[in-house]
C-alpha cells in the first residue's frame, strides 16, 4: 500500500515537471509537394512557439520508406531558432509514400501532437507507368499573374515589374501585413509549367513513440548510451576511456548506474569513438547500448497515384534528364566539413621493422630486440610487460596495443602478427609519453603502437566497443544559375531561399534570375514570427516572350 501511494505521488511529481513546460512543436516548408528519385528535397524547419521558449539546439529528421524502414536519419543544428536542411534523394529508392517526421528529443515528453509528420509522395521514372492509376486533375490553373491566392494572407508581395522575359533579374518586396512583428521566412519558387498548381496533401499517419522514459532538452551532441558488463548488470566506474579516433585523443570520464552521457563538440559526417573501462577489476570491453535515437511504432504507408500534373511532370522531367547535357543544369554541393584536428602522438621509442626482417613475428621481435621489455609465456600463450625507463619497474599489467589507430586488449592476435606485415612499432614505455598523450590510467600498463601494410584484422575493427556517433548533417546550398547564355535553362525549381530574415518594418527583399521558360511561376513563403504564430502565402509572376512583344 505504501509502495504503491510513493509510486502514485512520484508519477505525479514527474508529471508536473514535465506539463508544467511546453513542448516544442515543429512546422516545415517544403520547396515543393513531392519529389522524384534523383532529386533535391529541400526543406526549412521552424519552431511554432515563441523564440524565447526555445531550448532544443538539435532537431531530429528521419525518412521513413513504405515497407516502414528508416532510410535517412539527419541532426540539424538550430541556428536562431531555425533548422535547415536537405537530402539528395537516391535514384534507387523506390516509388511510394514516404514519411518525413522532425521532432526534438524534448518534445517527445508530450506525445504526437508535438512531433512533425507529413507523407511525401515520391516517385520513381523506371516504375512502369501503367502500374499506378492516373487520376484526373481536379486544380485550376492559375492564369491571373502577379496575384495573390488569398486576399487575407499574412504576407505581402510586391514585384518590380508587371511581367518578366527570358533570364530577367527578379526582385520580390516580402512584407508582413502585421509590421509589430519580425519573422523568419523562407522562400521556393516553382514553374508552373511544371506543377500547374498542383498541390498534393497526403493524409498524416498516427504513430507513438514505444520508450515512456522522459527526454532531456538536447542542446548539443553528445554520446548517449548505456554499458553493462557481460552479466547484464549496470557498469559504473571512475575510470572509462573514451578514445576519439579522429582526433588520436583520449578523455576520461565517470559513470554510475551504466548512464554514460558526453558532451561533443559540432561536426558533421560521424565521429568514431572506442570505448573502455580502465578498471583492473573490470572487464576491459562492456556492453554498450547506443541511445541515438528513439524507437516508433511501425508506419505503414498510404497508396499513391499519379494525378494528372505528376504525369505530365514526370514526362517533362524525363526528357530534361535525357537530354542534360543540352541544359542549364546547375548542381548543388555539401559544404566540405571541417576536418578533425589531429594530435599525432609522440611515443617514447620509435622503431621501423624494415631493418629486422630476420624474425618472424612481433612477439619475436620485442622479446629480442627492445630492452626494457618482457615477454612472458605460460601455457603456450606470450604476454608482455613494460617496464618504464624512469622507474625501473615492471608492470603488472600487460600493456594496450593500438593496431593502425584501433585501441585493442587482443594481445595474441597482435604478438602474432608477421614482421614483414608491420611497418613501425612505437612504444609508449614512460610516465611522461602515457600522461601527457593517453589515458592517464593506462600509466600501469604503457601501449604499444603498430603500424601495418595491411588492413586492420576485423577483429579489432568491429570490436563491440567501436561505434560511430553522427554528427549534424552538412548543410548545402542551393544552385544558383550561372547565366550561361549558350545553354537552355527550364529549372522546375528556379529558387529556394531556406532563411529570410525581416527587418523591423516586417519587410524582406530576395533577389533571382528568371528562367527561359513562357508562363505563371509561383512563389511560396513560409514562416513564422516572433510568437510562433504560422505564417503562409502564394503569389504569381508572369514571364513572356518579349521578342513577340
Amino acid at each position: 500500500m505504501i509502495k504503491n501511494i510513493f509510486f502514485s505521488i512520484l508519477t505525479s511529481l514527474i508529471s508536473i515537471v514535465i506539463y508544467g513546460q511546453t513542448a516544442e512543436p515543429l512546422i516545415v516548408h517544403f520547396d515543393k509537394d513531392f519529389y522524384v528519385s534523383g532529386e533535391d528535397s529541400w526543406y526549412t524547419i521552424y519552431f511554432q512557439k515563441e523564440l524565447s521558449d526555445i531550448e532544443s539546439k538539435v532537431v531530429r529528421v528521419e525518412w521513413i520508406a513504405p515497407n516502414g524502414t528508416i532510410v535517412q536519419q539527419q541532426k540539424l543544428k538550430v541556428v536562431d531558432n531555425v533548422a535547415i536542411g536537405d537530402l539528395a534523394i537516391p535514384y534507387d529508392w523506390i516509388e511510394g509514400v514516404y514519411l518525413f517526421r522532425a521532432y526534438t528529443l524534448w518534445s517527445l515528453n508530450f506525445g504526437e501532437a508535438a512531433i512533425f509528420q507529413q507523407e511525401i509522395p515520391i516517385y520513381n521514372l523506371e516504375t512502369n507507368i501503367s502500374a499506378l492509376p492516373v487520376v484526373a486533375d481536379t486544380s485550376a490553373v492559375i492564369e491571373n499573374a502577379m496575384m495573390e491566392d488569398k486576399m487575407d494572407a499574412p504576407i505581402s508581395f510586391r514585384f518590380d515589374k508587371e511581367y518578366y522575359g527570358k533570364r530577367d533579374s527578379i526582385t520580390v518586396v516580402i512584407e508582413l501585413k502585421d509590421a509589430t512583428q519580425q519573422a523568419n521566412l523562407s522562400v521556393s519558387v516553382l514553374d508552373n509549367n511544371y506543377w500547374k498548381h498542383q498541390k498534393i496533401s497526403p493524409t498524416t499517419p498516427i504513430f507513438s513513440t514505444t520508450n515512456s522514459n522522459q527526454y532531456a532538452t538536447e542542446k548539443g551532441l553528445s554520446i548517449n548510451s548505456l554499458l553493462k558488463d557481460k552479466s547484464g548488470k549496470l557498469l559504473s566506474t571512475q575510470f572509462l576511456s573514451l578514445y576519439f579516433q579522429d582526433h588520436n585523443t583520449f578523455e576520461q570520464t565517470t559513470i554510475k548506474e551504466g548512464q554514460l552521457t558526453f558532451p561533443l563538440g559540432d561536426f558533421t559526417g560521424t565521429q568514431r569513438v572506442q570505448i573502455f573501462d580502465l578498471n583492473p577489476f573490470h572487464e576491459a570491453l562492456p556492453i554498450i547500448e547506443v541511445k541515438d535515437y528513439p524507437a516508433f511504432d511501425a508506419y505503414r504507408a498510404n497508396s499513391l497515384s499519379r494525378p494528372k500534373a505528376v504525369a505530365n511532370y514526370l514526362f517533362l522531367l524525363k526528357k530534361y534528364r535525357q537530354f542534360k547535357e543540352v541544359f542549364q543544369i546547375p548542381s548543388a554541393k555539401y559544404d566540405s566539413p571541417k576536418p578533425f584536428e589531429r594530435i599525432e602522438l609522440k611515443a617514447a621509442r620509435s622503431f621501423a621493422m624494415k631493418d629486422y626482417k630476420a624474425l618472424s613475428d612481433l612477439a619475436s621481435f620485442i622479446d629480442e630486440v627492445i630492452l626494457g621489455v618482457r615477454v612472458l609465456e605460460k601455457e603456450d600463450k606470450k604476454s608482455v610487460r613494460l617496464i618504464y625507463q624512469d622507474k625501473n619497474s615492471l608492470n603488472k599489467r600487460s600493456p594496450w596495443y593500438m593496431v593502425n589507430d584501433y585501441v585493442t586488449n587482443q594481445e595474441d592476435l597482435v604478438l602474432s602478427m608477421s614482421l614483414q606485415d608491420i611497418t613501425t612499432m612505437d612504444l609508449f614505455d614512460s610516465r611522461a609519453s602515457v600522461l601527457t598523450q593517453l589515458d592517464p590510467a593506462m600509466v600501469s600498463t604503457g601501449l604499444i603502437a603498430v603500424t601495418t601494410k595491411k588492413e586492420t584484422p576485423k577483429s579489432i575493427v568491429n570490436q563491440s566497443t567501436n561505434i560511430e556517433f553522427s554528427g549534424y548533417y552538412p548543410i548545402r546550398t542551393f544552385p544558383s544559375f550561372t547565366g550561361d547564355t549558350s545553354l537552355p535553362d527550364f529549372r522546375p525549381i528556379v529558387y529556394w531561399q531556406p532563411i529570410i530574415k525581416t527587418d523591423a518594418n516586417g519587410k524582406a527583399v530576395i533577389k533571382f534570375a528568371a528562367s527561359d521558360a513562357i508562363g505563371n511561376f509561383e512563389v511560396r513563403v513560409k514562416g513564422v514570427n516572433e510568437l510562433g504564430a504560422l505564417l503562409e502565402a502564394t503569389a504569381i509572376y508572369q514571364t513572356i516572350n518579349k521578342e513577340n512583344k
